[in-house]
């Protein structure tokens, strides 16, 4: 007879029985003949023979298998699945494959020893079975849930946990074995919400954590892994957020909202560089708000946001990484943890990268039919004698980082030490667009640093209005101030980008390019050339600039 729900397949792992109806860990074993492949590879660099191993949520057993045969005869493998079907059939995948060192529990795991409902769905039917809670509404059967701590066990090296949700449970249920061995730590921590309170109850153990892919990783003693641990994707990080803000009372609901909004509040520091009235009062508590440093510049002295963004620049201290925002912000919950994941995400493209987008508006940040398309810089809109504009469009929220032509100044996140490598340049006066954009993002390339547009949404700004809140004294002194310097910046940011001759150089820039700081300076990994013709502007370029000399061309 044949059995409605179950098939034997032959994959990597010897013979294995699989759920004809699951959509992803049955399906892919049965489609490219394993499945999590370089998850269990990975895990491999923490096991080795003679060690014990901790499967929580075992699925029909494609883990518990593969760590069986690591471990060895001397090595031990305990695996939980509550689902009854889907350990029925567990079982049969570690007899099949002669698994004697596994252990099989027929129960779920959490901080308490208690009689539950687990979910039964209807195996005819396709869906994501190993997807499910034991929050799930769905239909269900009388089951059980223990604790780790009650097993009592005398070993365990890696505590592998995938629960839907109930991450933290299990990790409460198993604090004694928690204490007593420190097992390496790897859990799935995809929802929105879970990862602080993770992070926070395993660092009462003395636990670093970081992040593999949507998985977190935590270990005790990260010198006994060297090779196989990032410390760049350490959770355990601080985030610089860098604010320039002209007059803008709304910088106060700005640095307000994204403490409430963020996973790790107190891991973030604000640097505001406030540019106001010498008599201004309105701004006199900002400085009392904790986490935030203040740089108060008088507007008589301000000399536009590529300057003030420098200034704030100068507050960082030992920030593992730096976020660029307008003072007149807002921001999605978790923010600073996607934005985290977001740039490991295109990381695993190139290491050397930062990831930038057009926020949404302020106005859109609660309507669903915005939310699934995000604003990528992907163009340019304007090339003339007298300025260079990038641009973009709205696409379809991507399934990985894309690659951008520019950087939006509203929205810049990188590693601070990134950073604190490729600085503002503090003498581009009032420059406009080309000068804070297009410049910034065109040392970058040439330096080898890519700019990815994220896969998701982490802040919103707004788009109008703003300006309607600057007091008009202050716009007074601002226009007074601002003379000729757009005009004359330009024509220092046209000689940086190879557009026009040094001698064009404004003669008050003339001093400062001829000993211009390396820093600030084009990179020569990539050239210019290269840039343009990235950017699909190369010819564009060549009849708008008779200074422009091609690099590349012989």
């Amino acid at each position: 007879m044949i059995n409605p729900i179950v098939r034997l397949v032959e994959c990597d792992l010897g013979y294995f029985f699989i759920l004809k109806h699951d959509t992803v860990i049955s399906k892919q074993v049965s489609e490219t003949g394993d499945y999590a492949k370089e998850e269990k590879q990975y895990l491999s660099n923490f096991l080795s023979s003679g060690m014990t191993v901790l499967d929580v949520g075992s699925n029909i057993g494609t883990h518990a298998v593969y760590f069986s045969n690591l471990v060895g005869g001397r090595g031990k493998v305990y695996c939980f699945e509550p689902q009854k079907t889907v350990y029925s059939i567990l079982c049969s995948n570690i007899l099949l494959n002669t698994c004697n060192n596994v252990v099989a529990y027929p129960y779920a795991v959490g901080e308490k020893n208690t009689d539950i409902l687990v979910p039964s769905p209807d195996y005819t039917r396709p869906n994501n079975y190993g997807g499910y809670s034991l929050l799930h509404s769905v239909r269900k059967e009388s089951g059980k849930m223990i604790t780790i701590d009650s097993l009592q066990l005398d070993q365990c090296d890696l505590l592998k946990i995938d629960v839907e949700g109930m991450e933290l449970d299990v990790l409460r249920g198993a604090q004694a074995l928690l204490r007593s061995y420190s097992p390496v730590i790897y859990l799935e921590c995809n929802r929105a919400g879970k990862e602080r309170p993770i992070v926070l109850f395993l660092e009462q153990f003395g636990y670093r954590i970081y992040r593999h892919g949507w998985k977190l990783l935590a270990v005790l003693s990260p010198n006994d892994f060297q090779g196989f641990i990032d410390e760049k994707k350490q959770v355990n990080s601080r985030i610089f957020v860098s604010i320039a803000c002209l007059s803008d009372l709304d910088v106060f609901n700005t640095i307000e909202d994204a403490k409430q909004k963020a996973s790790f509040p107190e891991r973030i520091n604000f640097g505001v560089c406030l540019q106001i009235s010498d008599d201004n009062t309105e701004f006199d508590l900002l400085k009392d708000l904790d986490n935030v440093s203040v740089d108060r510049l008088s507007i008589e002295n301000a000399k536009g946001p590529i300057y003030a963004r420098w200034r704030c620049e100068q507050l960082m201290k030992r920030e593992d990484y730096y976020l660029q925002i307008d003072c007149h912000s807002r921001f999605v919950q978790g923010w600073d943890s996607i934005l985290v994941e977001e740039l490991c995400k295109a990381e695993d493209i190139n290491q050397n990268c930062v990831i930038s987008n057009y926020p949404i508006s302020i106005d859109n940040l609660q309507k669903k039919h915005w939310l699934d398309r995000i604003g990528h810089v992907n163009r340019y809109r304007y090339i003339d004698a007298d300025g260079i504009k990038s641009h973009g469009s709205l696409i379809k929220l991507p399934s990985k980082p894309q690659l951008s032509l520019s950087i939006s100044a509203a929205l810049l996140f990188m590693r601070a030490d990134l950073r604190r490598k490729f600085p503002y340049d503090p003498d581009l006066n009032f420059g406009l667009h080309a000068a804070e954009q297009v410049l910034y993002s065109i040392r970058l390339w040439t330096h080898g640093v890519d700019i990815f547009c994220p896969t998701t949404h982490t802040v919103a700004t707004e788009y109008q209005g703003a300006r309607d809140r600057v007091p008009h004294d202050v716009k007074q002194v601002q226009s007074k101030n601002r003379k000729n310097w757009p005009k004359a910046t330009w024509t220092k940011v046209k000689y940086l980008l190879g557009l026009d001759d040094i001698h064009n150089v404004d003669k008050i820039y003339q001093e400062n390019v001829q000993n211009l700081d390396k820093k600030y300076q084009l990179g020569s990994i990539r050239s210019v050339q290269d840039y343009f013709e990235f950017a699909k502007i190369h010819d564009q370029i060549k009849k708008t600039f008779d200074g422009y000399m091609p690099s590349n061309d012989s």
